[in-house]
């Protein structure tokens, strides 16, 4: 938990920024706990909300989901991720609109410590690409991080990151792409 930022000096960078584009916030268990105030203040400023079933139902005290995601709502952002790990991530819009994608099957896990930083990664390269906020380029952006997460699993650390091709993500995209496909 070192390496995260607090909740005040997230609230401090943002200041600075003029007219950003668009903000993320990826969140952690001991800003809840420890900095609730000063993290709900944050949430209340950015476009985007990703965290783990977990981060959802303790920031809001609601154990159902989609309950959860609409007082998040309430809070601010206009997009809600939540991540669930083996089980995938499910995208929520403000508008209503609901995007669920599964993880990718990785029998060989090593480590999914840092997973979630580089399913936010991914998803934030992504959307960088398209270049686009509309809900397309969002779903894009949800298989990217999606992909790059189930790298990050397969080995300890940034190992499995730093060596991995394009090819490679290219052909895992794919074959996510294809194993949701209904007809």
């Amino acid at each position: 938990d070192r390496g995260n930022t607090l909740p005040e000096l997230q609230m401090s960078v943002l200041n600075q920024i003029e007219r950003p584009k668009f903000v993320l916030l990826d969140t952690i268990r001991l800003w809840i706990e420890n900095r609730r105030d000063a993290l709900l203040q944050v949430i209340g400023k950015v476009d985007a909300i990703v965290l783990n079933d977990e981060e959802i139902r303790l920031i809001t005290d609601i154990t159902s989901i989609p309950k959860a995601v609409a007082k998040l709502f309430s809070l601010g952002p206009k997009v809600v991720i939540v991540k669930r790990g083996e089980h995938g991530a499910t995208m929520h819009f403000a508008s209503g609109e609901f995007f669920a994608l599964p993880a990718i099957p990785i029998s060989d896990v090593i480590d999914p410590t840092g997973a979630g930083d580089s399913f936010a990664g991914g998803f934030m390269g992504r959307l960088a690409v398209e270049g686009s906020l509309n809900q397309a380029a969002f779903r894009r952006a949800l298989v990217a991080g999606t992909v790059v997460a189930s790298f990050t699993v397969q080995a300890f650390g940034l190992e499995k990151l730093v060596t991995v091709t394009p090819a490679e993500l290219a052909e895992r995209e794919a074959f996510l792409l294809q194993s949701i496909r209904v007809a």
